[in-house]
């Protein structure tokens, strides 16, 4: 399978907010599993005091679903434009961009912290799951988000009433309707 990247890479702040340091991150599927080479306004990069890159499997383990990183550390002025994962396999090749800008602080034009986005946009990793317990049927999805957004469960065109939640987990449960 080519190497295809399934959503727009992110910059994500290290979860120690290690204040000078930065994260791109993308998600990948291709089999065999592909080669990522990042590249900084075309010039390759090489993984060293700086820059460490990384490629994993994505959660669950599932072959051929991949998540790549680049970490900078260190991050100065001259790290802003644009950066590019490339990944490459016997069947092709892919790749992704994603800009990094600096926050102008007291706007003297002096670029002094690079500009992260606040917070996690919702997305869902896995496909929902649903299974029979009893008499119901329970529909479970994993979300990745932060600040944790406003949660509807719809079926169809008509929202599911609130009431079916369950903790932190956000499953909904619904009785299971049998016709005999």
């Amino acid at each position: 399978m080519r190497p295809t990247f399934t959503e727009r890479p992110v910059i994500r702040q290290p979860e120690d907010g290690g204040e000078g340091r930065v994260i791109f991150e993308c998600r990948l599927v291709g089999e065999p599993k592909p080669e990522v080479a990042w590249y900084h306004n075309e010039a390759r990069l090489k993984a060293g005091r700086r820059h460490r890159m990384s490629m994993e499997e994505a959660e669950g383990g599932k072959a051929g679903f991949y998540i790549c990183r680049l970490e900078i550390s260190g991050v100065e002025a001259g790290d802003v434009g644009a950066y590019k994962a490339v990944a490459r396999n016997a069947t092709g090749e892919g790749h992704a961009t994603i800009n990094l800008n600096f926050e102008d602080e007291g706007g003297g034009g002096a670029a002094a912290a690079p500009k992260i986005p606040d917070g996690i946009p919702p997305r869902f990793p896995k496909k929902p799951t649903i299974r029979q317990e009893g008499e119901s049927l329970v529909m479970e999805c994993l979300l990745e988000a932060h600040p944790l957004p406003e949660i509807t469960w719809c079926k169809g065109d008509k929202v599911s009433a609130q009431d079916m939640f369950q903790g932190d987990d956000y499953s909904l449960t619904s009785p299971l309707h049998t016709h005999t």
